[in-house]
């Protein structure tokens, strides 16, 4: 089973988004593209109540930095994209320093990760950080 939620700023408010099972891939692109300015969306994947895996999107002015958290026995390991195009500099991302390669303004390759994760509950392209 897919979870899907999240929450967005506006107007110095935080905003829920409601809880949907099974999610459509064009619900997700939406409340990603409205989003835009400065929130969190996530897709969990779960069997029998049990979290297996989680991916997170943070989104900040048209920026996006996804990461998937996989359960393992001993812990988790996280994941997150690797841009090549990007140069390997810190930028500023919702008040703190990350790896610009771990960021993207891509949309389309958003959707085709959320797309990845609603049909398996992983991500292949995403690299160990």
């Amino acid at each position: 089973m897919i979870r899907f939620g999240g929450f967005y700023a506006q107007d110095g408010s935080r905003i829920q988004l409601p809880l949907r099972e099974n999610p459509h891939l064009s619900s997700v692109v939406a409340a990603i593209k409205y989003i835009r300015d400065c929130g969190v969306i996530g897709l969990i994947h779960s069997e029998e109540d049990i979290k297996i895996s989680e991916l997170k999107i943070q989104i900040s002015n048209c920026l996006y930095m996804p990461y998937l958290e996989t359960i393992v026995p001993d812990g988790v390991i996280v994941r997150s994209i690797d841009n090549d195009g990007a140069n390997c500099e810190l930028m500023d991302f919702m008040g703190e320093r990350y790896p610009s390669t771990n960021i993207t303004s891509d949309i389309q390759y958003i959707s085709e990760i959320c797309a990845e994760f609603i049909d398996s509950g992983t991500v292949s392209r995403m690299v160990v950080i």
